[in-house]
C-alpha cells in the first residue's frame, strides 16, 4: 500500500498536479447527468437542478412548512424570494379548481324560488 501512495504521489509531482487525481466535481457530475436525461428524454420543459430544487421548496410550503424554515433551507437572503414559491402554490390550486369544475350553464337552471320542496327544506334549516 505504501509503494502505491508513493507511485501516486510521484506521477502528481511530475504532472504539476495539486488536485486530488480521484476528485470529482460533483456540481459538473450532477449538469452533465442532467444533460444527459434531457437528451435522452425530450422533456417539454428543461429539467435542471433548480428544477428540484423549487419543486422540493413548493411541496414543503404545500405541507405546511414554516416559509422561514425553507428560507433558511435554501439559503435565500430576503424572505421576498421564498415567498414567491407560495404564489406557484395558490396559482396551482386554483388551477385545479378551475380545471375540476365542470361549466355550469345557468340558463338551464330552473329557478330556485319555483320549487317549493326545496323551499320548505330549506326553511326548517
Amino acid at each position: 500500500m505504501e509503494n502505491t501512495k508513493n507511485l501516486l504521489y510521484q506521477y502528481m509531482s511530475k504532472n504539476n498536479s495539486s488536485e486530488s487525481l480521484f476528485e470529482i466535481k460533483s456540481y459538473e457530475l450532477i449538469r452533465y447527468l442532467f444533460k444527459k436525461i434531457n437528451r435522452e428524454h425530450n422533456f417539454n420543459k428543461k429539467v435542471t437542478p433548480h428544477t428540484f430544487r423549487r419543486t422540493r421548496a413548493i411541496h414543503l410550503l404545500d405541507k405546511g412548512v414554516n416559509v422561514m424554515y425553507i428560507q433558511e433551507l435554501l439559503g435565500h437572503d430576503n424572505i421576498t424570494t421564498t415567498q414567491e414559491y407560495a404564489k406557484v402554490i395558490e396559482k396551482s390550486k386554483f388551477e385545479a379548481i378551475k380545471k375540476a369544475t365542470p361549466n355550469i350553464k345557468t340558463e338551464h337552471l330552473e329557478d330556485w324560488n319555483d320549487d317549493q320542496d326545496l323551499l320548505s327544506q330549506l326553511l326548517k334549516l
